[in-house]
């Protein structure tokens, strides 16, 4: 509501813009993975180990299913880049 009423008042057409809470999120999340796509530059091989495994979830009540990801690969020194 609060930032609808302050598009309103700068001039905005509000039913022109995304501002509900979800798709601000999902917005910001796709803004976030362009940047480190665009900025990884990596000259030395990588692994990436994945393994599927179900764990509680909060609540501790449900178990549910995760991905954890973990990417290895050669040690470098200053002069590398990654």
């Amino acid at each position: 509501m609060v930032i609808t009423e302050t598009a309103k008042s700068l001039g905005q057409n509000v039913n022109e813009l995304a501002i509900n809470r979800s798709t601000v999120r999902r917005h910001r999340l796709e803004f976030r993975a362009a940047v480190i796509k665009e900025k990884f530059q990596c000259n030395v091989p990588l692994v990436v180990h994945w393994v599927g495994m179900l764990i509680k979830d909060l609540t501790g009540n449900e178990k549910v299913d995760r991905l954890p990801v973990l990417v290895t690969g050669k040690m470098f020194t200053t002069t590398d880049s990654c």
